[in-house]
């Protein structure tokens, strides 16, 4: 693709120029001095998603340990996603960096209210404990 010669209309994403060329009827993302013709979606940003709607879902269900789980995972997923789509925005659709910035915060939802009945059964069970040993010391 080095013989891209003209641009048609340049844009100003984020301090990047971006320029936009028509070859033999094909468009072409141009970010530095590389140029991609169709953009691709982020490998990890649905399973960002998925994984953090589900830690969110799950915990109003009641398995906080699961969802806890998810979302740790949708959360380093997301991150890694944000990431790859920062270091090479004209790669990547803006459809699937969306994807994961959504995983990365739902994941983020679902990781503290997974947390929150796990600290409270932690309580919980020191309190038993605690009583239980207090009792048997009479």
């Amino acid at each position: 693709m080095r013989n891209i010669k003209q641009p048609t209309s340049i844009t100003n994403v984020l301090g990047f120029n971006i320029y936009f060329l028509i070859k033999n009827k094909m468009e072409y993302t141009v970010l530095g001095n590389e140029a991609y013709s169709e953009q691709v979606d982020l490998p990890e940003a649905k399973a960002s998603q998925i994984m953090g709607i589900l830690s969110v879902v799950l915990t109003c269900c009641g398995l906080s340990v699961v969802a806890f789980i998810l979302g740790i995972l949708g959360m380093n997923k997301g991150r890694k996603a944000v990431r790859m789509y920062e270091m090479n925005p004209g790669y990547y659709t803006r459809r699937s960096y969306n994807q994961a910035k959504t995983g990365k915060l739902m994941g983020t939802i679902g990781f503290v209210l997974g947390i929150v009945p796990l600290i409270g059964l932690i309580i919980y069970l020191v309190f038993v404990i605690f009583l239980g040993v207090a009792n048997g010391l009479q």
